[in-house]
Order: C-alpha cells, then structure tokens, then sequence
C-alpha cells in the first residue's frame, strides 16, 4: 500500500519556484541557494545569500523565510544562525548606510508579546509581509515595491543579495 502526501498550494507554488531557471541561475552564478540542511520544512525556507568579503564578516547570510501562503502572500524573513538552527543575533546583521540599513535594520519590529514580534524578526521591506501589513500607505507610496502574486522568492532573495552587494553594505561590525 502507498500513501500520498498531498502539497498545500503554498507550498506546491515556492516548491515550483525553486525549480525555475530564475532560481537556478541565481544558485550556478553562486548568489544564492537553499541552506542544506534544512532546505524547506513547510512553511520554513532556509536559504544563504552570498555577501561580498568585508572585515571579520562572513561571505554569507542565512535567511529562513516563512512562505505561509505563498506567492500571494508575500515572505516575511529574517537573518538566521544556520550552525544553532535560531536567530542570528542582532550584533550579527549586515550593517549598512542608506537603503541597506533600513531593510536590515535591528530595531524593528518594536517587540509585542501579543503577535511575537521581536526586534529583527522581518526585514524593513515593502516585499516582506510583515512591515507591509503595518504600513498600508506603502501601497500607494512605493507600489513598484510591493509583493504580488507575480513575484517570486527570486525578487526577495534578488532584493537581499542587491542589497548585501552595494558600496552600502559595510559588513557585521
């Protein structure tokens, strides 16, 4: 006797995505890839995202995704310790000027007990789902920057290696 495991559509569609050539040449010219272990465990995605060599900075990030919803709700992510399977510490996040230190910055969200927001815990980005849902005006502000159901983890991972990969990008110290 076999059993099917059956795939919710979230997860059928960020599962695709990670077959597409999009995603592929972004793993063959060493930008990105899945962290392996642990890869995806649904709704969890764990990705590295390569950064250039700066002092006493790794060549690197890790970040884990929840694809809850996927692709017409977009990812909310944050930085991640791939050796202790947890959060990167917030000493250990890409430092930055201009738009490389607002998406990455630290000290948001303010924590809330209530949703389990901690600082650190998305990225500062109209493509996260996180501060996109508390700023309603970005619609209308930044609407070439908004997550719709027509991008794909490519434009988020995209948007993270852009922006570890600019004169912005200053290292972890």
């Amino acid at each position: 006797m076999t059993t099917t495991t059956v795939m919710k559509p979230d997860e059928a569609a960020l599962r695709g995505d990670l077959r597409s050539v999009d995603f592929r040449v972004g793993v063959a010219e060493g930008r990105w890839d899945l962290a392996d272990p642990p890869g995806v465990v649904w709704p969890y995605a764990v990705f590295w995202v390569a950064a250039p060599l700066r002092p006493n900075s790794p060549d690197r990030f890790h970040l884990r995704l929840d694809c809850a919803g996927y692709p017409a709700v977009g990812p909310t992510g944050r930085f991640w310790d791939h050796t202790s399977a947890g959060p990167l510490p917030l000493g250990d996040y890409p430092k930055g000027t201009g738009d490389t230190a607002k998406v990455f910055r630290t000290d948001w969200p303010p924590q809330k007990a209530e949703t389990g927001d901690t600082p650190g815990s998305a990225l500062y980005h109209p493509f996260d789902r996180r501060p996109a849902s508390d700023h309603p005006d970005w619609k209308t502000k930044h609407p070439e920057l908004m997550w719709t159901s027509e991008h794909t983890v490519v434009d988020y991972l995209e948007m993270v290696y852009g922006l570890l990969n600019t004169p912005t990008y200053t290292g972890i110290r």
